[in-house]
């Protein structure tokens, strides 16, 4: 026994939609493209360029044995905090931003690839549909 299920036409536009969805090759160019917007951080290659502070702390026991001072174990704290920042690194950073920016644009271009190439092969199926119905 054959068990046949209800045939349904679609719009165009439904059709290509629940195609681009269901496609495995858009899921995957997508995917890489989100991956390559992470890996690549253009938001924090902007970073290059804004000024940074470090601040370094250490604190524990220093075992003192000389004559200016008495013999023992002294505590020790220090601090430090140092501002930075870029005057200057021959385009280095600007280089990168633009590097990181164009690599997030070709992958998002993939995926633009690869989204209209489904279409395409569906209209193609649905053409010779017709002709054979």
């Amino acid at each position: 026994f054959l068990n046949l299920a209800p045939v349904q036409a679609l719009e165009l536009r439904e059709a290509v939609a629940r195609t681009l969805r269901a496609s495995p090759d858009v899921g995957i160019v997508v995917e890489e493209r989100r991956a390559t917007g992470y890996e690549v951080g253009v938001e924090r290659a902007n970073g290059l360029f804004l000024p940074t502070v470090d601040f370094r702390a250490a604190a524990g026991e220093e075992f003192t044995n000389d004559a200016t001072a008495r013999a023992g174990i002294l505590p020790r704290y220090e601090s430090g905090l140092t501002p930075r920042q870029l005057l200057f690194d021959g385009a280095e950073s600007k280089n990168k931003l633009a590097l990181r920016t164009a690599r997030v644009r070709s992958a998002s271009r993939r995926v633009l690839e690869t989204a209209q190439g489904v279409p395409t092969g569906l209209a193609g199926v649905g053409s010779d549909a017709r002709r054979v119905g």
